[in-house]
């Protein structure tokens, strides 16, 4: 609920758009593109050194699992739908996607998948396994669709079988394919004659099949709330029921190998069934994952689940009584910060942070993920390739981002929980603990080293901004101190000037000349005059219709995450009169957002929307590309910007360039193990535009990246070398 407040005492201007309804996503501004996180994975399948993971609205996910307990981000393909079932065999993996059909993707190279071959299903596809020339694609009540993958580049469908109820999931047999059918049980359906498909026999499940296990003289059953069932298929045309295990949850996949089943129980995780004796099958080990487990691949001694919220865990199966986790990968939790540095958005979800490339704003893709030792807390800052991130009970976490496809951590400064940071030097300023402010110097990353630190008596920071001489902290306010003003021109000896002198709980500050900015759940936008240090005065407020999470300021607009209000975006030109300019409604929970040139990056919980602004920030004026620091806007350059021109490429390439100002420059390419495969410019430059040549002829196709560096300035743009 929010409140009109107003100050008697103070010059103070309230809006509030409280009663205001909002029929349509957006005002003066449209979504460019969104990216839906690897957390959502809906199925895996596994061969060789390789996990493929079917992961909902983000495609398919290739992962190298030669090391179970790190696996890595190999490849990526999107799909035109939303990624339900994957198989793979040979060099292609055949998804099942959704309202989109039938997608083939070659993953001759998994670092390179590319998708090869389309065929749009009648109805959406649910499941998918192929046998030889054939794709058997269970496509909701249009049945089974036999598919001719011989061409995987021009697959055709010969055959259907249409079914009682929606088919879902599917398991092939030599001339039989097993097909759950939601209410309708399990259709056994004769393929010995591809074109002419048919009904042979039918069990009715008591619950709704939703994926089916062929091992033997038996079909293994995810009943979802029937729970497990196993029926005798010695006979195709006359299966039996031989039993029904009922589970605490739902279950919705099922894999067999040997005397066990292993089921996937959504809301519990793994079961895992001993059925040597398949009349009395019995549990011999319940697993929690952390998140909601869709599907299950088995190889060797490991599982693979399709862990929804939680992408990919792997657990080491070599004891079926005893599951441990091998290694996972995917996103914690839904995105709450992002951070903008060159072609790539950094967004954190829980103690994870998710890498994306937005070179092409129309085309966004996750590349690279890591793990920190927290909760991120706050937004990231960089410094030549060296990351700052905040974390709840991790510290300040200090990264190798040079290679963005290849972050590592460098080292951490422990003091329990950082809340926000700022980078101004060599310096990094910490909001610490329940009530600290820490100054470090990061000039060595490796080693970084404590300057001083201060004490608030009633305040629990939240966010800082450093500007000159002043640090101004925000936060909760235990009693009426909700924003301070620190003295910094001695590092080691932090002196507190002023408050605010309100009980407001800040959630972000932000600072631009005489003003700053902050935002709280309670009210949405406060403006804060802070021309005098050492007496703050609040003069505006703006009221926003949801709970304002965090802000970024960019000219002379506040872009607020404002939870289920989506993003706004406001004028603050007369800082005493602030005005909405534009919205955003996203599909989720805006919890952060950072602004490049005319376009907004917002984490909205299991999203992440680019949105083109231009018309609220600049309207009927100039449009940029998205990233001000990449136009050429007079003769001689504003500042350094980096291009590369085509991009895929096959077997050359143009590096453009442009430098601000003269001097030494190098412009190097790096595969994506972060080895240096070519030097293409190392030497000093006037200011001025630049184009070098990149000759991959020798080189293998896959994904480099090329990195200028000024001295002060890095900057990486992703290059793919498609033979």
């Amino acid at each position: 609920m929010k409140h009109l407040i107003t100050f008697p005492l103070l010059i103070l201007t309230t809006i509030s758009l409280t009663n205001i309804t909002f029929a349509q996503p957006g005002w003066n501004v449209e979504q460019v593109s969104e990216v839906v996180f690897w957390a959502t994975a809906q199925s895996v399948a596994v061969s060789g050194e390789y996990a493929y993971v079917a992961t909902n609205q983000t495609g398919l996910l290739v992962l190298n699992i030669s090391d179970p307990a790190n696996p890595v981000f190999a490849g990526y393909c999107d799909t035109p739908g939303q990624a339900r079932d994957v198989a793979v065999d040979g060099d292609y993996a055949f998804i099942a996607d959704y309202d989109s059909g039938l997608c083939i993707i070659d993953i001759s190279d998994p670092t390179v998948p590319v998708e090869v071959g389309h065929l749009a299903t009648p109805l959406s596809a649910l499941g998918v396994s192929v046998q030889g020339n054939y794709a058997y694609v269970a496509a909701n009540t249009a049945g089974l669709r036999v598919i001719d993958v011989s061409d995987p580049v021009n697959p055709a469908e010969i055959g259907f079988c249409e079914t009682p109820s929606y088919a879902n999931g599917i398991a092939v047999e030599g001339d039989y394919v097993y097909v759950t059918v939601n209410t309708a049980g399990l259709k056994v359906i004769n393929v010995s004659n591809p074109v002419h498909p048919f009904i042979v026999g039918s069990y009715n499940a008591p619950g709704c099949t939703k994926d089916v296990a062929v091992q033997g003289e038996f079909a293994y059953l995810a009943d979802e709330c029937g729970g497990f069932g196993i029926v005798s298929i010695s006979n195709p045309e006359h299966p039996v029921s031989v039993s029904i295990y009922q589970t605490y949850g739902f279950v919705v996949g099922v894999a067999v190998n040997g005397n066990y089943a292993y089921l996937a129980e959504s809301g519990y995780g793994v079961r895992v069934m001993e059925v040597s004796n398949p009349r009395l099958p019995r549990t011999v080990e319940l697993y929690d994952t952390p998140g909601s487990a869709r599907n299950i691949a088995l190889a060797g001694d490991f599982a693979y689940v399709a862990d929804y919220g939680a992408c990919l865990q792997i657990l080491d199966i070599s004891n079926p009584a005893h599951l441990t986790t091998a290694g996972s990968f995917g996103v914690d939790g839904g995105a709450n910060d992002i951070t903008v540095n060159g072609d790539f958005a950094y967004v954190s979800a829980g103690n994870d942070i998710q890498i994306i490339d937005i070179s092409n704003l129309e085309n966004p893709f996750p590349i690279s993920f890591i793990e920190l030792p927290g909760s991120s807390m706050g937004d990231i800052k960089f410094i030549d390739g060296v990351a700052f991130a905040p974390c709840h009970e991790g510290g300040l976490v200090i990264l190798d981002v040079h290679n963005p496809a290849h972050p590592f951590i460098i080292n951490t400064y422990d003091p329990g929980t950082v809340r926000d940071a700022e980078i101004v030097g060599d310096l990094a300023y910490l909001a610490t603990g329940n009530d600290g402010m820490t100054v470090l110097d990061v000039s060595r990353p490796v080693d970084p080293q404590v300057l001083g630190s201060l004490e608030f008596n009633y305040l629990v920071p939240k966010s800082l901004a450093v500007r000159g001489n002043y640090a101004y902290v925000a936060g909760n306010a235990v009693v009426s101190h909700g924003m301070m003003i620190v003295d910094v021109s001695d590092p080691a000896n932090l002196i507190e000037l002023g408050s605010t002198g309100m009980q407001v709980d800040y959630r972000e500050i932000e600072v631009m000349g005489d003003y700053a900015y902050t935002v709280d759940t309670d009210l949405g936008l406060r403006v804060t005059d802070i021309a005098n240090p050492g007496h703050p005065v609040e003069v505006a407020t703006y009221v926003t219709p949801g709970e304002s999470w965090s802000m970024q300021i960019t000219r002379d607009y506040v872009f607020i995450a404002d939870d289920e209000g989506g993003m706004r975006i406001i004028d603050v030109s007369d800082p005493l009169n602030p005005v909405e300019a534009g919205y955003y409604l996203s599909g989720g929970d805006t919890r952060d957002v950072d602004v490049s040139g005319n376009y907004a990056f917002a984490a909205c919980g299991s999203w992440f929307n680019i949105l083109d602004c231009s018309e609220a920030i600049n309207p009927g004026g100039y449009t940029n590309s998205g990233n001000e620091e990449l136009n050429v806007i007079s003769i001689l350059p504003l500042s350094c910007t980096l291009s590369v021109n085509p991009n895929p490429f096959n077997p050359t390439t143009t590096i453009a360039f442009a430098l601000p100002e003269a001097g030494y420059v190098s412009l190097t390419v790096y595969d994506i193990q972060s080895r240096e495969v070519a030097k293409l410019v190392n030497e000093h430059h006037s200011s001025g535009e630049y184009q070098a040549v990149f000759d991959g002829s020798d080189l293998a196709s896959g994904i480099y990246f090329a990195r200028l560096d000024n001295g002060e300035l890095q900057m990486t743009q992703k290059l793919l070398l498609i033979k």
